[in-house]
């Protein structure tokens, strides 16, 4: 927040401007008539599933398919569920046995080096994932004692392992994600073990190896939970087995915040149910801009213009670091992307909800946002916009402070409002110089330790 506007409301305070509070007092009084709420539409949210499966200590060689044990296979996952981005495999390969020798010489020692171990392989289908288990042991033995039994004084055992590899990979490419982990049946992943030993030293001598390999695979599948169908305004007609119902479109959160205002609404769906209200439900995508035509001749009036990591918006951060000449921090990839609107349709929405309420015991909601735009062209628009007004401007993608998807569809319904008479104040590179202007009237008042996310959300 720029310290200007702090200054702004102690005035206002102080010097008791009544006719805006008188509004505000009445427009509140309204607002809580009907029950308008503000909540934000349905966000991508990303959540994990894992499936794990094993192979027993088993001889070598072998290798699945088609030898025995049986082959590593794993549920593909179910596109119903969302988009799949991120596939982790988490390979274990392990070895045990023993080894021996027997010097088969009557007249002379043997010094004798058994070199045990075996390659364990997982192909992840996105490569191969390979560990090299092995243990050397040296014995000196006496001449033969007329036993084969890899014991006495010319012959020795050695218990092989237990030994054991650990690798994780991670698997991005949306080819592979889609075509071989995608589906609604199975995934097999070949693995193999295949035995190096070898004893060395003797002239004369009898060895023996057993390696028995065995294998533990987890798969974790990452998926954005984001519909990947249109978000309607409230609403979802749904078939199942030749009947239809009307039911509240269905919201899965990506945070505690967001969370309770899925509850609002199902609490206000109650309430119109029970007591015949009217309600009209807001669900309101992020907020940019300053000025109404209230406020452009009276900063005194300013709204919050908040541009840390806890409450500032993207566009607001976007637009201080601009002036500040410190790079658009784009959070990931940058793909998210939102319904947005400018500050006067805010309160112009809110507005038509008051004075065209909703009919007795309706749940109205109406997804309040003008345009949708991803965070690269949010950050690609503040560019153009600063660079025509002499600003140097660069964009760097940061780590994701934020467990959410970084890419994905989305198509939200936006009409019950223009309906209403809404007339949309677009995001031009005027509104932007607009923004940039006052923010540089302000320019040492800038935090820029308040740029850089510093707290993870998961």
């Amino acid at each position: 927040m720029l310290p200007a506007q702090r200054e702004g409301r102690r005035m206002l305070k102080s010097e008791g401007v009544r006719r805006p509070l008188v509004a505000l007092i009445v427009l509140a009084m309204a607002i809580a008539a009907i029950f308008v709420l503000t909540a934000s539409p349905a966000s991508a949210a990303e959540f994990t599933e894992s499936h794990n499966d094993f192979i027993d200590p088993t001889n070598t060689d072998w290798s699945t398919p088609p030898d025995p044990p049986d082959p590593l296979t794993f549920p593909q996952f179910d596109p119903i569920q969302g988009t799949l981005t991120k596939v982790e495999i988490d390979y274990t390969s392990s070895l045990t046995g023993s080894m021996g020798a027997e010097n088969l010489s009557s007249t002379s020692n043997c010094v004798v080096t058994l070199d045990w171990g075996a390659d364990v392989s997982l192909d992840t289908l996105e490569g191969v994932l390979t560990s090299d288990l092995g243990q050397i042991e040296n014995a000196n033995l006496d001449p033969y004692d007329a036993l084969v039994d890899f014991g006495g004084p010319s012959g020795v055992t050695f218990p092989g392992g237990p030994l054991s590899d650990n690798q994780v990979q991670e698997i991005t490419t949306q080819s592979v994600l889609d075509n071989e982990f995608t589906g609604l049946g199975t995934v097999t992943l070949p693995a193999a073990a295949v035995g190096n030993s070898v004893a060395t030293g003797c002239g004369v001598v009898t060895s023996f190896f057993d390696t028995q390999a065995a294998v533990d695979v987890t798969v974790t599948y990452t998926f954005q939970a984001t519909p990947d169908i249109d978000i309607e305004e409230g609403w979802l007609e749904v078939e199942h087995k030749a009947r239809r119902q009307k039911f509240l479109y269905p919201r899965q959160a990506g945070s505690l915040y967001h969370t309770t205002k899925i509850m609002d609404t199902d609490l206000l769906w109650f309430y119109v149910r029970i007591w015949d209200l009217r309600v009209t439900d807001l669900m309101q995508g992020p907020v940019y801009g300053l000025f109404t035509d209230e406020t452009e001749s009276e900063e005194r009036l300013l709204p919050f213009f908040n541009y840390d990591e806890i409450f500032g918006t993207v566009l607001n951060r976007f637009v201080v670091q601009a002036v500040a000449g410190y790079p658009l921090t784009v959070f990931g990839k940058g793909g998210q992307t939102r319904g947005f609107l400018n500050i006067k349709d805010t309160l112009n929405c809110i507005r038509l909800s008051v004075v065209t309420p909703a009919d007795k015991g309706e749940l109205r909601i109406f997804n309040q946002f003008t345009e949708t735009f991803s965070i690269n062209e949010l950050a690609q628009k503040v560019k153009a916009a600063g660079n025509k007004l002499d600003l140097v401007v660069k964009i760097q993608h940061v780590d994701n402070p934020r467990l959410e998807a970084e890419e994905h569809y989305y198509n939200p319904r936006h009409t019950g409002l223009m309906e209403l008479g809404l007339k949309p104040h677009c995001l031009s590179e005027d509104v932007l110089a607009q923004m940039m202007a006052f923010v540089k009237k302000n320019k040492t008042q800038i935090r820029p330790d308040q740029f850089y996310p510093k707290i993870k959300w998961a």
